[in-house]
């Protein structure tokens, strides 16, 4: 029932004092969407939206979108991790704001990408730090919330515990096997020390 002229009219009304209520709206609906609904408020954002008038809310309206698209239609995924991607690395923006919020949302859409998938993502973002028409303090803090995302991920995942129990192999946060138990044991016993005085 939501038709095109229908969808333009609920989309005007971004450019008044409901602004915000429609953008949660349209969270709230994100996994109700059709195919042609997703493409237009893309495009809207995307191609109609000044990058100086881009903020919170459509930051967050995309990845909602994107989030339930991944197994619909991971094409549209990519498409948001692009333009997120765009705005960390290609737009120069000033807005430190705007360009934290970027590269926060382009982590949580990225997060669960497959490890060949990071590995091409980290050398194209490597690139992009040594080139000098690059930002390189946005490439920097990216490419530090990735290996921390994957770290993070790889310590807590149970399926990379092995099946005796214990830490994963590479040790987790305190390093690899025995010495890893050791560490913790060292530490522990350390803190038991300084608490009895």
């Amino acid at each position: 029932m939501l038709d095109d002229d229908l969808l333009k009219q609920f989309w005007s009304l971004t450019k008044t004092d409901l602004r915000l209520e429609v953008y949660k709206i349209i969270s709230d609906c994100s996994m109700s969407f059709r195919q042609q609904h997703l493409d237009f408020i893309f495009e809207q954002i995307s191609k109609h939206t000044p990058v100086e008038k881009l903020d919170q809310e459509e930051f967050s309206c995309l990845s909602e979108l994107a989030k339930y698209s991944r197994t619909r239609d991971p094409e549209f995924a990519q498409k948001v991790a692009d333009f997120f991607w765009n705005l960390i690395v290609a737009s120069g923006s000033k807005n430190l704001e705007l360009v934290d919020s970027c590269i926060h949302k382009y982590r949580e859409l990225v997060r669960s990408w497959t490890l060949e998938q990071k590995l091409k993502l980290t050398l194209k973002l490597t690139e992009c730090i040594g080139d000098k028409d690059t930002q390189s303090i946005p490439c920097l803090k990216l490419f530090k919330g990735l290996i921390k995302d994957q770290s993070e991920r790889t310590a807590y995942n149970p399926s990379s515990y092995p099946s005796s129990g214990g830490y994963p192999a590479g040790g987790g946060i305190y390093g690899a096997g025995v010495n890893g138990v050791s560490a913790l044991r060292n530490r522990n016993a350390a803190n038991a020390a300084t608490a009895q005085g």
